[in-house]
This record gives C-alpha cells, structure tokens and sequence, in this order.
C-alpha cells in the first residue's frame, strides 16, 4: 500500500507543477466509489492514508467530495460523524446512492 500511496503522490506533484496555474488556487473534485463495500471489506488504511497525504501536500484544494454507494452502515456512521465536523467540512462530502447523481452533475461540468 505503501508504493500506491507514494505514487499517487508523485502523480498529484507531477499534475500540481506541469498543469496547475502558478498562484491560482485549485478546486479539486473526488469521487470515491465504494460499491456497497462493508466496514470489512472498505479500504479504510488506503483512504486514511491518501487523505493525510493530500490534506498535508495540498491543503485546501478539496471542492467537493462524492462517496458513491456507500453501504448503509457507512451513511449511518457519516451521519453521526456529521454532528462533530465543521459545517464547512459536510458541505464539502456527499454520499450518493445508485441513481441519486444529480448533485454530481450539478458540480462536474458535462463539457
């Protein structure tokens, strides 16, 4: 897991000095598709490691956040979870089930 993280890292410095505008800030847009995936079977390591790395290298860049079908389990833990974080932070992550994408596509520009 190791080597993935790093290179995912390499790849985001490599987008961040050849693509990004010098002095312009970011808005990065991520979706994360869980696929109904348990508390066992969800990457939990590899998520927490990807997002330490990326808070810590590009802080303030995240726009918007999509966990795609999530298992019921996991909304259950986010809606808790939500009553701890920032308002600014929930803004920010949405949980989408199958078919519920309209909020995705208000966000990604189709063109």
């Amino acid at each position: 897991m190791e080597d993935f993280t790093d290179a995912v890292v390499y790849i985001l410095k490599l987008a961040q000095k050849y693509c990004f505008v010098p002095y312009h800030v970011e808005n990065w847009v991520i979706i994360l598709e869980c696929d109904g995936a348990g508390l066992t079977d969800f990457p939990r390591k590899f998520v927490s490691k990807i997002t330490e790395v990326t808070t810590t290298n590009f802080q303030s860049t995240l726009e918007k956040m999509f966990i795609m079908n999530p298992s019921w389990f996991a909304k259950i833990l986010y809606e808790g979870a939500k009553l701890l974080l920032d308002p600014d932070t929930v803004s920010k992550i949405a949980l989408l089930r199958k078919g519920g994408y309209k909020e995705m596509l208000d966000t990604i520009p189709i063109d």
